[in-house]
């Protein structure tokens, strides 16, 4: 990371601070006194858990605390609604039957760097980098949320929120297996604000185990006599996070930075260990003003920046050497005009400039005389996009609520993507070409709608529908996926007991899939990607908890 970077979002921080978040009684609180806390992440106007158009799960850190949880990826597999499926390089968070970039990460209440972009295949990993001592808050709403948050918020919104506690300290920890975490946490507050400072650094075991338990004998013998025996002491991880956030009167800063080092291999163990980084850092200013006794303008400037490195990797065979490099910033403005009417009526008005650009793809893999095995750099130069969205939300009666809420699109017409021509060799000369990908889909439209029925004082039924939209890192197709979802949820609390279930049913649509087949003509297997998938997926939900 450069300096400018780092002087740059200091300054920001440093003038101007300020959050949404201030209840600092949840963590010991009980469920009936837990479904009145206010949220904002579900509609980005604040609103008790029963107010809101979604099915909501609630994660505190007493919750965190009484389980045990020492990683963020252990909260998230046990968080109701959510499953992770990993491998050496990447995790998948996945929910309601499908998985992979589905759920947009906030902190505090800022949407992450997007995760799917064209051109792109970086992972989501670098989004877990978080300690777990650092968590007040975890909010996951479940359903399609481009609406409120636009592309990525596919499926749903996960809110990490770490700007609540009060606390000064240092923790550490160290394990026998080499394992251990330090991390540092500072707090200030005052009548006109506060300054909070989370700071993490980790280290994570090695897998163990012998590779000749793993493989069939052919496949041991076809290992390179270079290759380890053994995973011992292979694959590790390395974290490292910075939060900072504040309040200044109506002012808000967040500043976040996070890097990961992990071993990775693809297709055989490798000779020499290999490590992915990623790296990722942005700065956030939000300004919130009353402008009368109702309505509120809230306005939100982003910018962020994401890199994936394997500098130096080896497959098959110590001669075989290579390297990928992926990048990608982000910067966006978001306006908001809120109305709020006590309990009975909200209105959320709100546009969305974002662009995303200098996107690049870079990956070589070299033989042992300077051949190329495989080459590409390719990119797109920059890829935008407006939005209008609007939601309004009425108390029709003491029980009955209503919720409709559309988003409006507007993407360029076409695409600027840069290949290079694959090379022979590390000594020829590159070659550039431009082409340009019509969007055939310029304007995309999505809605929600949503009846709230409060049977009586402990029950509460949600009749839920919406749809949503997400990118792919596909060039061939301007088309993203589409979702709809439709369902049923109920809640029953008491002081002690919390109970939520719900039905749901979700179609996604023009998912990218490739297809392989072998070539007669050609002697060899063609492949080739098509956007017409559909995916169905339709199940109950249920998730009780009791607090004595």
């Amino acid at each position: 990371m450069k300096r400018n970077k780092w002087i740059l979002l200091l300054c920001i921080f440093l003038f101007f601070s300020r959050t949404s978040f201030a209840d600092d009684n949840l963590f010991s609180m009980p469920l009936d006194e837990l479904m009145k806390i206010q949220i904002t992440s579900a509609s980005k106007v604040s609103q008790a858990l029963h107010q809101i158009p979604a099915s909501v799960t609630v994660m505190t850190r007493s919750d965190i605390s009484n389980y045990g949880y020492s990683t963020f990826n252990e909260i998230l597999r046990n968080m109701a609604g959510i499953y992770i499926e990993e491998d050496t390089e990447e995790t998948y968070i996945g929910t309601r039957g499908a998985i992979g970039g589905g759920v947009l990460f906030l902190l505090n209440g800022i949407p992450h760097h997007p995760s799917l972009q064209k051109t792109l295949t970086t992972v989501e990993a670098n989004r877990m980098n978080i300690p777990v001592a650092s968590i007040d808050r975890i909010e996951f709403i479940r359903g399609p949320m481009s609406v409120i948050y636009g592309n990525n918020a596919f499926q749903g919104v996960l809110n990490i929120i770490t700007n609540l506690a009060k606390n000064n300290g240092v923790f550490s920890s160290l394990s026998s297996d080499g394992s251990g975490e330090v991390f540092l946490q500072g707090s200030h507050r005052d009548e006109v604000g506060f300054l909070t400072l989370n700071l993490g650094a980790s280290k994570q075991g090695s897998y163990s185990g012998d590779y000749r338990d793993m493989m069939s004998a052919s496949q041991l013998a076809a290992m390179p006599q270079e290759a380890p025996a053994s995973m011992e002491g292979h694959m590790t991880r390395q974290l490292r996070s910075l939060d900072v956030s504040g309040q200044w009167y109506g002012l808000t800063s967040t500043l976040q930075y996070k890097k990961s080092t992990n071993g990775v291999y693809a297709a055989t163990p490798p000779v020499d260990e290999t490590y992915v980084v990623l790296e990722n850092w942005q700065g956030s200013l939000q300004y919130l003003a009353a402008m009368t006794e109702r309505w509120q303008s809230r306005s939100t400037l982003i910018y962020s920046e994401e890199e994936y490195n394997i500098h130096d990797f080896n497959i098959r065979h110590p001669a075989v050497t290579g390297s990928q490099e992926q990048s990608s910033r982000r910067h966006e403005f978001e306006q908001n005009f809120i109305y709020q009417s006590d309990a009975e009526q909200s209105i959320l008005l709100g546009y969305r400039y974002i662009k995303i650009d200098k996107m690049r793809n870079r990956l070589n893999l070299v033989d042992g005389d300077d051949n190329y095995l495989a080459n590409r750099d390719d990119g797109m130069e920059k890829a935008y996009e407006h939005d209008l969205f609007a939601q309004w939300q009425q108390e029709l009666s003491n029980k009955l609520g209503l919720v409709a809420g559309f988003r409006y699109s507007r993407t360029p017409g076409n695409y600027l993507v840069t290949l290079e021509q694959p090379k022979e060799n590390i000594s020829s000369v590159s070659v550039l070409q431009h082409s340009e990908l019509k969007n055939n889909d310029r304007s995309a439209w999505n809605s929600r709608v949503a009846l709230l029925y409060q049977w009586d004082d402990r029950n509460q039924f949600k009749l839920l529908h919406g749809t949503a939209s997400q990118d792919s890192a596909s060039t061939s197709f301007s088309a993203p996926k589409a979702i709809r979802t439709s369902e049923l949820a109920h809640t029953f609390d008491t002081h002690s007991w919390l109970l939520n279930q719900g039905v749901y049913v979700s179609h996604i649509n023009k998912v990218v899939r490739r297809t392989v087949v072998y070539d007669d003509d050609a002697g060899k297997f063609v492949s080739s990607e098509l956007n017409n998938g559909h995916w169905k997926s339709f199940g109950y939900e249920l998730n009780v908890e009791y607090r004595p």
